[in-house]
């Protein structure tokens, strides 16, 4: 099997989080400011990375696809609905950076070449997404360091004309935005790979590579994302990175950063979006699998309004941040000594009612560290009581 070394790991990770849609939540941090947006956006994804990592690794030890881990605490029915959630999720993802990729690549070819039509482009993309698919992980893995390059440029472009736009750097709190919620819309970005990033760490080539890999290359690619997107709000007014690229004279590399990136991002959706299905229906390979969901991604693509992006976010912190407090404390405290699928299905279940209390009473911690210390503590503590209560039974 082809194994990933840490480098390649690095490579994918900081590739899967270059996308405009990571911009685009970075931008919705800028009522902040630029001194406490940019500290958010650090500690957010610090949160967030530790918490990929610590699911990778269940992954990588088991051998496991990240769907199949949750058979360990969960069992074969919780596997299902959970390979049934996410892979409602990767549509989502899929569907979002589909529109995101569309728009910005269609604003380019308008001003550039005098034709823009996003529904067309988001079908090219799907097309050109369906061939990644198919090509294996040779080319993904080239591709990935070539667009995580380009990208790396034009970031560092981005960040130098919005830095010279004006003194962006003293713009205060506007106090229209929660410190809570900006630190909630941070951690739920490396949250929303958590679902998936076994999927990639159990084919690393140690425990080291996979962890360090998986944790640099989204920690950077995905802050750089969330910076660009910052600047771009405080200093154009805007994360219409099509339409800043091209009034800033790099439109045509802009059309093929955009491509790129998006496609190489949309990929590893698709991609676990099978492995997701496959749990459900074995017979069918994930990549003809992955196929249909990009199919079906692209028909919503062409309908779904985008004024649903922060709910939808939100949505994904609300199921998977319970699931893997859950199987994080499982694994790494409990070590897997009891099982209890019933249990633990009924406290993710309270989970995701608990996430969605906290997340509206908007704590300036975020949602996503209270409620995973509550739902952990909720589960060991039941089963604890549990485990009592049958032990003085059977004596």
């Amino acid at each position: 099997m082809n194994k990933f070394s840490g480098f390649s790991l690095t490579a994918l990770w900081f590739g899967a989080a270059i996308s405009v849609a990571e911009i685009m939540t970075g931008g919705l941090l800028a009522p902040l400011g630029f001194k406490l947006g940019l500290f958010i956006i650090i500690i957010g994804h610090v949160i967030g990375g530790f918490i990929m990592v610590a699911a990778g690794n269940i992954g990588y030890e088991k051998k496991l696809a990240s769907m199949e881990t949750t058979e360990l605490t969960f069992g074969k029915y919780g596997k299902s609905l959970f390979s049934f959630l996410n892979a409602i999720q990767l549509i989502g993802w899929t569907v979002i950076m589909l529109i995101s990729g569309g728009a910005a690549t269609s604003i380019l070819t308008q001003n550039i070449f005098s034709f823009g039509n996003p529904s067309l482009w988001i079908i090219v993309l799907g097309i050109f997404i369906g061939i990644w698919l198919y090509a294996g992980k040779g080319l993904w893995k080239a591709g990935n360091i070539v667009v995580g390059l380009l990208m790396l440029i034009i970031t560092m472009i981005l960040i130098r004309l919005g830095l010279t736009t004006g003194d962006i750097t003293s713009m205060p709190n506007l106090h229209t935005m929660s410190i809570g919620l900006a630190l909630e819309l941070t951690i739920v970005m490396p949250i929303s790979w958590v679902p998936l990033v076994a999927d990639y760490t159990r084919d690393s080539k140690s425990k080291l590579a996979g962890n360090l890999g998986t944790f640099v290359g989204y920690f950077i690619g995905s802050s750089l994302m969330y910076f660009v997107g910052l600047i771009a709000a405080l200093g154009f007014q805007s994360t219409d990175i099509g339409s800043i690229l091209l009034n800033q004279g790099y439109g045509f590399f802009g059309v093929a950063i955009i491509m790129l990136s998006t496609i190489s991002t949309t990929y590893l959706d698709a991609f676990s979006a099978g492995l997701s299905i496959k749990n459900l229906i074995p017979s069918l390979s994930e990549k003809h699998l992955g196929t249909g969901v990009l199919v079906i991604s692209v028909v919503i693509a062409l309908t779904f309004p985008m004024t649903a992006y922060e709910s939808f976010l939100l949505w994904i912190g609300a199921m998977f941040v319970p699931l893997f407090a859950i199987l994080i404390t499982d694994y790494y405290i409990l070590k897997n000594q009891f099982k209890s699928d019933i249990l633990a299905l009924m406290i993710w279940i309270l989970g995701v009612f608990i996430y969605r209390i906290v997340v509206n009473v908007d704590l300036s911690i975020g949602t996503t560290l209270p409620v995973m210390i509550i739902v952990s503590l909720l589960y060991y503590i039941s089963l604890k009581c549990k485990l009592k209560i049958s032990q003085s039974s059977t004596i």
